[in-house]
Protein backbone atom coordinates (compact mmCIF):
# COMPACT_ATOMS: atom_id res chain seq x y z
CA UNK A 1 0.00 0.00 0.00
CA UNK A 2 1.40 3.38 -1.00
CA UNK A 3 1.73 6.38 1.29
CA UNK A 4 -1.10 8.10 -0.56
CA UNK A 5 -3.38 5.12 0.18
CA UNK A 6 -2.34 5.31 3.84
CA UNK A 7 -3.26 9.00 3.94
CA UNK A 8 -6.66 8.39 2.32
CA UNK A 9 -7.35 5.52 4.72
CA UNK A 10 -6.40 7.74 7.65
CA UNK A 11 -8.80 10.46 6.44
CA UNK A 12 -11.61 7.89 6.23
CA UNK A 13 -10.86 6.71 9.78
CA UNK A 14 -10.99 10.31 11.02
CA UNK A 15 -14.35 10.85 9.29
CA UNK A 16 -15.71 7.68 10.95
CA UNK A 17 -14.38 8.81 14.33
CA UNK A 18 -15.99 12.24 13.97
CA UNK A 19 -19.29 10.61 12.97
CA UNK A 20 -19.21 8.46 16.13
CA UNK A 21 -18.56 11.52 18.29
CA UNK A 22 -21.43 13.41 16.65
CA UNK A 23 -23.72 10.40 17.10
CA UNK A 24 -22.75 10.17 20.77
CA UNK A 25 -23.37 13.89 21.23
CA UNK A 26 -26.77 13.65 19.54
CA UNK A 27 -27.71 10.68 21.74
CA UNK A 28 -26.65 12.58 24.85
CA UNK A 29 -28.62 15.61 23.70
CA UNK A 30 -31.79 13.54 23.36
CA UNK A 31 -31.17 11.90 26.73
CA UNK A 32 -30.68 15.32 28.31
CA UNK A 33 -33.91 16.63 26.78
CA UNK A 34 -35.84 13.60 28.07
CA UNK A 35 -34.39 13.93 31.56
CA UNK A 36 -35.11 17.67 31.65
CA UNK A 37 -38.67 17.01 30.55
CA UNK A 38 -39.08 14.31 33.22
CA UNK A 39 -37.68 16.64 35.90
CA UNK A 40 -40.02 19.42 34.79
CA UNK A 41 -43.03 17.09 34.88
CA UNK A 42 -42.10 15.84 38.35
CA UNK A 43 -41.54 19.35 39.65
CA UNK A 44 -44.91 20.45 38.25
CA UNK A 45 -46.53 17.49 39.95
CA UNK A 46 -44.82 18.43 43.23
CA UNK A 47 -46.02 22.04 42.89
CA UNK A 48 -49.57 20.85 42.28
CA UNK A 49 -49.44 18.53 45.28
CA UNK A 50 -48.03 21.27 47.50
CA UNK A 51 -50.79 23.62 46.37
CA UNK A 52 -53.34 20.89 46.96
CA UNK A 53 -51.88 20.26 50.41
CA UNK A 54 -51.94 23.98 51.23
CA UNK A 55 -55.58 24.20 50.10
CA UNK A 56 -56.41 21.16 52.19
CA UNK A 57 -54.78 22.66 55.29
CA UNK A 58 -56.65 25.93 54.69
CA UNK A 59 -59.94 24.04 54.45
CA UNK A 60 -59.16 22.17 57.67
CA UNK A 61 -58.35 25.44 59.41
CA UNK A 62 -61.55 27.00 58.08
CA UNK A 63 -63.60 24.01 59.17
CA UNK A 64 -62.34 24.40 62.72
CA UNK A 65 -63.43 28.05 62.82
CA UNK A 66 -66.74 27.73 60.92
CA UNK A 67 -69.43 25.46 62.37
CA UNK A 68 -70.37 22.57 60.15
CA UNK A 69 -73.71 22.73 58.40
CA UNK A 70 -75.63 20.04 56.64
CA UNK A 71 -74.86 21.53 53.20
CA UNK A 72 -71.15 22.12 53.87
CA UNK A 73 -68.92 19.77 51.93
CA UNK A 74 -65.95 18.14 53.57
CA UNK A 75 -62.42 19.13 52.51
CA UNK A 76 -61.95 15.71 50.99
CA UNK A 77 -65.04 16.04 48.78
CA UNK A 78 -64.11 19.62 47.85
CA UNK A 79 -60.60 18.75 46.79
CA UNK A 80 -61.38 15.37 45.34
CA UNK A 81 -58.36 13.76 46.98
CA UNK A 82 -57.15 12.18 50.19
CA UNK A 83 -56.26 13.88 53.43
CA UNK A 84 -52.88 15.24 54.54
CA UNK A 85 -51.68 11.81 55.66
CA UNK A 86 -52.22 10.57 52.10
CA UNK A 87 -50.72 13.60 50.34
CA UNK A 88 -47.53 13.89 52.40
CA UNK A 89 -46.13 10.45 51.49
CA UNK A 90 -46.93 11.07 47.81
CA UNK A 91 -45.17 14.40 48.01
CA UNK A 92 -42.13 12.87 49.70
CA UNK A 93 -42.00 10.08 47.11
CA UNK A 94 -42.13 12.59 44.26
CA UNK A 95 -39.42 14.73 45.83
CA UNK A 96 -37.26 11.62 46.25
CA UNK A 97 -37.92 10.72 42.60
CA UNK A 98 -36.83 14.19 41.49
CA UNK A 99 -33.67 14.00 43.61
CA UNK A 100 -32.89 10.59 42.15
CA UNK A 101 -33.49 11.79 38.59
CA UNK A 102 -31.30 14.86 39.15
CA UNK A 103 -28.54 12.67 40.62
CA UNK A 104 -28.82 10.30 37.68
CA UNK A 105 -28.71 13.24 35.29
CA UNK A 106 -25.61 14.60 37.04
CA UNK A 107 -23.85 11.21 36.97
CA UNK A 108 -24.72 10.55 33.32
CA UNK A 109 -23.65 14.07 32.39
CA UNK A 110 -20.34 13.57 34.19
CA UNK A 111 -19.85 10.16 32.57
CA UNK A 112 -20.71 11.50 29.13
CA UNK A 113 -18.36 14.45 29.63
CA UNK A 114 -15.56 12.02 30.53
CA UNK A 115 -16.31 9.97 27.42
CA UNK A 116 -16.28 13.10 25.27
CA UNK A 117 -13.03 14.30 26.83
CA UNK A 118 -11.46 10.89 26.19
CA UNK A 119 -12.77 10.91 22.61
CA UNK A 120 -11.38 14.39 22.00
CA UNK A 121 -8.04 13.42 23.59
CA UNK A 122 -7.79 10.34 21.37
CA UNK A 123 -8.89 12.42 18.39
CA UNK A 124 -6.17 15.00 19.07
CA UNK A 125 -3.54 12.27 19.44
CA UNK A 126 -4.76 10.63 16.25
CA UNK A 127 -4.72 13.94 14.38
CA UNK A 128 -1.20 14.74 15.61
CA UNK A 129 0.15 11.30 14.67
CA UNK A 130 -1.61 11.26 11.31
CA UNK A 131 -0.56 14.84 10.60
CA UNK A 132 3.03 13.76 11.18
CA UNK A 133 2.48 10.80 8.87
CA UNK A 134 0.90 13.05 6.24
CA UNK A 135 3.80 15.52 6.54
CA UNK A 136 6.23 12.63 6.10
CA UNK A 137 4.26 11.41 3.09
CA UNK A 138 4.37 14.89 1.55
CA UNK A 139 8.11 15.02 2.23
CA UNK A 140 8.53 11.66 0.50
CA UNK A 141 6.39 12.85 -2.40
CA UNK A 142 8.46 16.04 -2.56
CA UNK A 143 11.68 14.04 -2.48
CA UNK A 144 10.41 11.81 -5.28
CA UNK A 145 9.38 14.88 -7.27
CA UNK A 146 12.82 16.40 -6.78
CA UNK A 147 14.44 13.12 -7.79
CA UNK A 148 12.27 12.96 -10.90
CA UNK A 149 13.14 16.59 -11.70
CA UNK A 150 16.87 15.88 -11.33
CA UNK A 151 16.55 12.83 -13.55
CA UNK A 152 14.69 14.87 -16.13
CA UNK A 153 17.35 17.58 -16.00
CA UNK A 154 20.09 14.97 -16.36
CA UNK A 155 18.26 13.40 -19.27
CA UNK A 156 17.90 16.81 -20.91
CA UNK A 157 21.60 17.48 -20.33
CA UNK A 158 22.44 14.09 -21.84
CA UNK A 159 20.33 14.96 -24.86
CA UNK A 160 22.07 18.31 -25.12
CA UNK A 161 25.45 16.56 -24.88
CA UNK A 162 24.40 14.07 -27.53
CA UNK A 163 23.29 16.93 -29.76
CA UNK A 164 26.58 18.74 -29.14
CA UNK A 165 28.64 15.62 -29.88
CA UNK A 166 26.61 14.93 -32.99
CA UNK A 167 27.16 18.50 -34.14
CA UNK A 168 30.91 18.28 -33.50
CA UNK A 169 31.11 14.95 -35.33
CA UNK A 170 29.32 16.53 -38.26
CA UNK A 171 31.77 19.45 -38.28
CA UNK A 172 34.73 17.05 -38.04
CA UNK A 173 33.36 15.06 -40.93
CA UNK A 174 33.00 18.22 -43.00
CA UNK A 175 36.53 19.32 -42.09
CA UNK A 176 37.94 15.92 -43.07
CA UNK A 177 36.10 16.15 -46.35
CA UNK A 178 37.56 19.63 -46.95
CA UNK A 179 41.06 18.41 -46.01
CA UNK A 180 40.77 15.41 -48.34
CA UNK A 181 39.67 17.70 -51.11
CA UNK A 182 42.61 20.02 -50.47
CA UNK A 183 45.04 17.08 -50.51
CA UNK A 184 43.62 15.91 -53.82
CA UNK A 185 43.91 19.41 -55.27
CA UNK A 186 47.49 19.63 -54.03
CA UNK A 187 48.45 16.33 -55.68
CA UNK A 188 46.85 17.39 -58.92
CA UNK A 189 48.69 20.69 -58.89
CA UNK A 190 52.02 18.88 -58.29
CA UNK A 191 51.44 16.51 -61.18
CA UNK A 192 50.79 19.42 -63.52
CA UNK A 193 53.96 21.28 -62.42
CA UNK A 194 56.88 20.92 -64.94
CA UNK A 195 60.40 21.75 -63.63
CA UNK A 196 62.38 24.46 -65.53
CA UNK A 197 65.26 23.08 -67.79
CA UNK A 198 68.58 24.95 -67.82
Amino acid sequence: MSKQDDVEQTIEKLKTHYALIESSSEKFKRMTENLCQTIEEKENEIRNLRKELADLRAEFTLSKVTPNSENQESPTSILGCGDEDTLMPSLQILEADVRQIKEKFKNETKEHRQVLEENYRLKEELIISKQAEIDLSFQLFSAKDREALVREQCANQDLEKDDTISGLNYEIKNLKRVINRMEIDLKESKSEFVPYQY
